[in-house]
């Protein structure tokens, strides 16, 4: 399970828990403080949970995000289901 406190923390770049065994749905909350504003590029250039157990639809709260703000996203091998959320 990703603990929901995570979505609190708001200075890194890389947010990897790839090849954990995590089980469970992805919190909205990790998609809370760290985006809510930045003028900057690429305000993470890693967004990871591949290769873990997640189940699910992907929060919402993902497509409102601006496309400069996530060089990179990686979700695969995992049992998320439904569309990309725009």
């Amino acid at each position: 399970t990703i603990p929901t406190q995570l979505g609190q923390l708001s200075n890194y770049q890389s947010f990897d828990l790839g090849s954990n065994a995590l089980t469970g749905t992805i919190p909205t909350e990790l998609f809370g403080r760290r985006f809510s504003s930045s003028n900057q590029p690429y305000n993470i250039w890693w967004f990871g949970l591949a290769k873990n157990g997640l189940t699910g639809t992907l929060p919402t709260q993902i497509g409102r995000l601006p496309l400069q703000m996530i060089g990179h996203v990686e979700l695969d091998n995992n049992q998320l289901v439904g569309p990309i959320p725009t």
